[in-house]
């Protein structure tokens, strides 16, 4: 008999998030509380289900079985690939043991746990800030990380000098726990990881264990890391140092670090891809007559003459002036793209407002074919927006 559908029940999908799963089951909770539905045998039952159901929903591991075998309490046995041995062990271990003692002997040959194999240590992700020279240069850091590593003192067995693990008592250091259910005429053998030496098959008494990691095997221990950023790094590249994560399980490989980069912003240069984009506060003057302009790129410097008049947003783009990236084998370069602003002061003194007039004079021909054009302009205007 098959669990009822979860995810139909609180009105989810069955990729919703823990915190969306939770937000549907404090709704219905509430609309079928028994306080708010007294005497109501149907809003009763469905509050029942409601928490059944989270309470599947909201553990990883009994979500996981229910999505893969249809049943939250544990995960199906799996005979594919298993010899008569394994077979018979599964189903009538127990029975020849109550028979010929052996508590923890297996009939056939015995299991391997694979709770026991060597396994990679957890990666560590880190995010590093670095200025944007850093990005345009590329630079080397020492970096001060969290890590969790062997016990130097136990050699991450979690054991004072000279004791020994003992056989966990629940699972009789088999680490699985077995379960046979029957359901008509079909049987169903049930496999699960001991919960109380973590499939193990050996737990670390009180008293045994490593007064430095407390019977871990591992300790909280920051470490220093030298890491060399890449040129032209944007923001949210990243770069794998191998065997820099944390410490992993059994005998297995450290997991990697990966460093995450955040450049900060500049005042000046905005980013965006390879691409750079600077605002280029200029004159009156230069505006007017232009000339050659000294250009800050990410690298340095560079000339660049333009003929006046100069409007105001006009924007130039100097080719290969951006960063320089190096990705796949290949060296990628961006473009520089400024942007000419012009800058008009806030007061003028006598003095200046003088010049100003006297040079309006002498372009007041040229002024006054602009202005009769925007007299035209206005007129026809003011005809179409009467119509």
């Amino acid at each position: 008999m098959s669990a009822p559908d979860y995810y139909e029940i609180l009105g989810v999908s069955r990729d919703a998030t823990k915190e969306e799963i939770k937000k549907a089951y404090r709704k219905l909770a509430l609309k079928y509380h028994p306080d708010r539905n007294p005497g109501d045998k149907e809003a009763a039952e469905k509050f029942k289900l409601i928490n059944e159901a989270y309470e599947v929903l909201s553990d990883d591991e009994k979500r996981r079985n229910y999505d893969l075998f249809g049943t939250a309490e544990a995960t199906p046995m799996d005979f594919s690939g298993t010899t008569f041995d394994d077979f018979i062990s599964s189903i009538f271990g127990d029975f020849f043991s109550s028979f010929f003692g052996g508590g923890q002997r297996q009939w056939g040959r015995q299991r391997t746990r694979a709770t026991q194999r060597p396994r990679k240590g957890p990666d560590l992700r880190l995010k590093l800030h670095i200025s944007f020279e850093d990005s345009v240069f590329g630079a080397k850091k020492r970096i001060k990380i969290p890590n969790i590593q062997i016990c130097d003192d136990c050699g991450g067995t979690g054991l004072k000098k000279g004791r020994q693990p003992s056989t966990c008592p629940k699972c009789k250091g088999h680490g699985e726990i077995q379960q046979i259910r029957t359901y008509g005429f079909s049987r169903t053998i049930y496999i699960t990881t001991c919960d109380q030496c973590n499939g193990s098959g050996q737990i670390i008494k009180k008293g045994d264990r490593c007064p430095t990691c407390r019977g871990e095997g591992k300790i909280k221990q920051d470490k220093f890391v030298d890491i060399k950023i890449p040129a032209g790094v944007v923001t949210g590249d990243h770069v794998i140092l191998e065997g820099e994560g944390f410490a992993g399980e059994y005998g297995g490989p450290p997991g990697d670090l990966y460093v995450y980069f955040e450049v900060e912003p500049h005042p000046y240069f905005k980013v965006r891809g390879l691409d750079v984009f600077l605002e280029m506060p200029i004159s009156l003057t230069q505006a007017l007559l232009g000339g050659e302009f000294t250009i800050p790129t990410p690298r340095g410097f560079r000339k660049y003459t333009i003929n006046g008049p100069i409007p105001n947003g006009h924007q130039i783009v100097l080719h290969d002036e951006g960063l320089h990236s190096r990705r796949n084998g290949f060296l990628e370069k961006g473009n520089l793209y400024v942007t000419f602003s012009i800058k008009l002061p806030k007061k003028l003194n006598k003095k200046q407002r003088a010049l100003i007039e006297e040079l309006d004079k002498e372009l007041g021909e040229y002024l006054l074919k602009q202005e009769k054009k925007w007299q035209e302009f206005i007129h026809q205007h003011q005809k179409n927006t009467k119509k």
